[in-house]
């Protein structure tokens, strides 16, 4: 019986398995796209907190919640991130740094004693 391939990521995966150079990059693209809405998503969780009770907390809807939850980054503003930190009562911190890449990357770094299980959560869907 063969043993069959683990991956750490979607990423991980269709680099592995696809020969085309812009599919993978367009892969990665999207899933940087799409990393503040699930690291949104995991962090209400985390809390024990469903949508309407995060709502509550924000002085919005619960549909709102959702919205920002399936959002792709560039439709995230500083004041949703302010407003969701602020319920969930978490600090956001903004690094500029040099460019590594011809594109610029978009990465979320969270406090390491607090935030491990958060890291994996986010690891195992991105």
């Amino acid at each position: 019986m063969s043993k069959r391939k683990q991956y750490d990521s979607v990423s991980d995966l269709v680099h592995d398995i696809s020969d085309d150079t812009a599919f993978s990059d367009a892969v990665d693209q999207e899933i940087d796209e799409q990393r503040m809405a699930t690291t949104l998503f995991l962090m209400r969780n985390r809390e024990g907190l469903t949508q309407a009770k995060l709502a509550m907390r924000m002085g919005c809807t619960q549909s709102r919640i959702s919205k920002l939850e399936r959002a792709p980054l560039s439709s995230i503003s500083m004041q949703d991130l302010m407003d969701v930190s602020t319920a969930l009562g978490i600090d956001v911190n903004i690094i500029f740094q040099k460019m590594k890449a011809a594109t610029p990357r978009f990465s979320i770094i969270r406090e390491h004693d607090v935030d491990e299980e958060l890291e994996r959560e986010l690891g195992r869907v991105m």
